[in-house]
């Protein structure tokens, strides 16, 4: 009798974690491929690389190459009563041929939500640019120079350390907020302890959705480190804005867009 109810008392407690676990999702890509390229190096790209000019061609797989590339994940949802939900993500992306890990996660953030007022998330996450000029571009942020993101470089940004928050739509309007409180860089000294010490990036945008129409406007702007002495990036606040829109005719779907970046620097968030 003792052994049957341990049984059934195990039995119950896997059913339990099977149902908890029914809101987390596994998900992923991988995107192999073969490739063919052609490359042609004169004299002054052979003393660049080493290599004797010439023509040199390779076939050979490759992965990746598709928009996204390839990716591994988990993310889940948990309703919490009373119409508030948490969200948690995390993926990074690897090599398809070699199977190494690209080395830092693609998102890695928490989002609590609700209809009544929208959502605030926290962690490694794409910027509020991202999300309120989703669809704007034709092709995304990839596909090498007709890539809206060589074009604007903010269709796409993530940043570490941030609070992001989304409104709700209302009467087909939505507002975008996001600030990274420190971010590393490539040529942008980060400083140590103290708010002012770290390099900060801010983002406001405003999306109108609303049949056929879609207009969006995103502002972002970054605060370098106050105390780095560097002549290229004193005193600098590069700031980009973006304006888009599409109409959707039903047999095609237009798209355009308009943006600004001043004095720009190379900036890498982590």
């Amino acid at each position: 009798m003792k052994k049957t109810l341990l049984v059934a008392a195990m039995m119950a407690s896997f059913t339990g974690a099977a149902v908890a676990q029914n809101s987390v999702t596994l998900y992923g890509r991988i995107t192999p491929a073969y490739v063919f390229e052609t490359v042609k190096l004169n004299d002054t790209a052979s003393s660049t690389t080493g290599t004797a000019a010439g023509t040199y061609n390779q076939f050979s797989p490759q992965s990746g190459f598709i928009s996204g590339g390839n990716n591994i994940g988990f993310k889940g949802v948990e309703d919490l009563g009373n119409g508030l939900k948490a969200a948690f993500k995390y993926e990074f992306g690897f090599n398809g041929q070699t199977g190494a890990e690209g080395g830092t996660a693609r998102e890695s953030h928490l989002t609590l939500s609700n209809a009544a007022w929208g959502s605030v998330g926290m962690g490694y996450d794409y910027t509020a640019t991202s999300v309120i000029l989703s669809g704007i571009s034709p092709v995304g942020t990839d596909f090498g120079v007709m890539s809206a993101q060589d074009a604007f470089g903010v269709f796409s940004v993530s940043a570490g350390n941030q609070v992001k928050y989304f409104s709700p739509s209302i009467s087909g309007f939505t507002v975008g907020l996001s600030y990274s409180f420190s971010g590393t860089t490539s040529n942008v000294a980060q400083g140590t302890f103290g708010t002012s010490n770290k390099n900060r990036l801010g983002v406001v945008g405003l999306r109108y959705a609303n049949g056929p129409i879609v207009v969006a406007g995103t502002f972002m702007q970054l605060s370098p480190n106050s105390s780095n002495t560097a002549a290229a990036t004193k005193d600098k606040k590069p700031k980009n804005w973006v304006l888009g829109g599409t109409y959707d005719l039903k047999v095609v779907k237009l798209h355009a867009a308009y943006g600004r970046l001043e004095k720009c620097i190379r900036v890498v968030w982590k």
